[in-house]
């Protein structure tokens, strides 16, 4: 007879259990090792596409404003301050900013001070919060995109408000105030129902009498040939005006006399080809003058600009709070037909020009 071992039944019982256990648990685990191996990550949005600048979705229109004196970059001599933000810079516009007592009027730079001067009634803007006339001061601006028609952007309410016309809109900062002046004046003759964008355009306000097809005529006809001697046929009639003629050349191209004006000049004697313009002062002699400069009906002085070859109007305008005239250029809009060319020819002119006693055109 064979004896076995004896077994605690209780104690093997609770050891199985727990070989068990360990078993389910372990088993468990690898499972769950598995089937999150295979679960599929949720995927992540993709970043959202930044938004097209004005510059990258209307490059011609942007282009032409960047161009343009509306366009112009922060510029401490312009008024960079809360004041003369009105118009500079309507969105850092402050509707209580005032103008201080000299000498410190407004916050800005003078040419001749390596600093600028400080305002308490008008502080001035940095350079990082200048907005400047940009796009939505007379566009409705939508997510990015300028929309065509104009409007004005009342920096008080924030709100666009709505204009008649282009020259309604540039009113809304060309106006006199009670220290400036910068109102445009437009004669109700020359121009009658002209807005400012007939002439100007409207992004980088560039105009000419020449543009728009209304006087483009003008410019070939300063360069080709001269009205005032249009009819002369003969050398005689030359030296009627011209007594010492022949001897003009005497000294570098012919060493005699010459009595024949018509051999080298005759160009000069073509009819026009638009005679209708044809006058005196649209020769190839006033190239260089601006239309304003002789037709200006404002009575503004005529002079060539310093240091170069053009001549135009002079405004002398005075800004009150400071009592000080300032002559600038200036472009006059208060025009002629009939001038008078002794605006400029008159008696010991500064610029030894001919004198003309008496002489008007139409």
């Amino acid at each position: 007879m064979i004896n076995l071992p004896h077994f605690n039944t209780s104690k093997s019982y609770v050891l199985i259990l727990s070989i068990f256990a360990l078993l389910s648990v372990a088993m468990l685990c690898s499972a769950c090792q598995a089937i999150s191996l295979e679960v599929t990550p949720t995927p992540t949005s993709p970043p959202p596409t930044p938004a097209l600048t004005i510059a990258e979705q209307q490059p011609v229109i942007w282009n032409a404003w960047v161009s343009g004196p509306h366009g112009s970059e922060y510029n401490l001599g312009k008024g960079p301050n809360t004041y003369c933000a009105r118009c500079h810079s309507p969105a850092n516009w402050d509707p209580s900013a005032t103008i201080d007592s000299p000498p410190n009027c407004v916050s800005c730079k003078f040419p001749h001070e390596d600093s600028p001067r400080f305002a308490e009634g008008n502080p001035l803007i940095p350079e990082t919060e200048w907005i400047g006339t940009d796009c939505a001061t007379c566009h409705l601006v939508e997510n990015g995109v300028v929309a065509p028609g104009i409007s004005w952007l009342n920096s008080v309410t924030g709100y666009n408000e709505t204009v008649v016309s282009s020259t309604a809109l540039c009113e809304k900062c060309h106006q006199d105030t009670i220290d400036l002046r910068h109102k445009v004046i437009l004669d109700g003759t020359t121009h009658p129902g002209y807005t400012c964008t007939d002439c100007h355009n409207p992004h980088t306000t560039y105009a000419s009498c020449g543009s728009s097809d209304c006087h483009s005529d003008i410019s070939s006809i300063m360069t080709t040939y001269s009205p005032l001697h249009i009819g002369v046929s003969e050398n005689q009639i030359c030296l009627e005006c011209h007594p010492k003629g022949m001897n003009l050349h005497d000294m570098q191209i012919a060493q005699e006399s010459v009595d024949d004006c018509l051999g080298c000049h005759q160009a000069l004697t073509l009819p026009p080809e638009n005679p209708e313009i044809a006058t005196d002062g649209h020769t190839i002699y006033h190239k260089e003058i601006h239309c304003v400069a002789c037709h200006d009906a404002a009575g503004l002085a005529a002079k060539p600009i310093d240091d170069q070859d053009q001549w135009m109007a002079f405004r002398t305008t005075i800004i009150e709070s400071l009592g000080r005239p300032n002559e600038a250029p200036y472009t006059s809009h208060d025009l002629q037909r009939q001038i008078d060319c002794k605006r400029c020819h008159f008696a010991d002119n500064p610029w030894e020009i001919s004198e003309i006693v008496t002489r008007t055109q139409p």
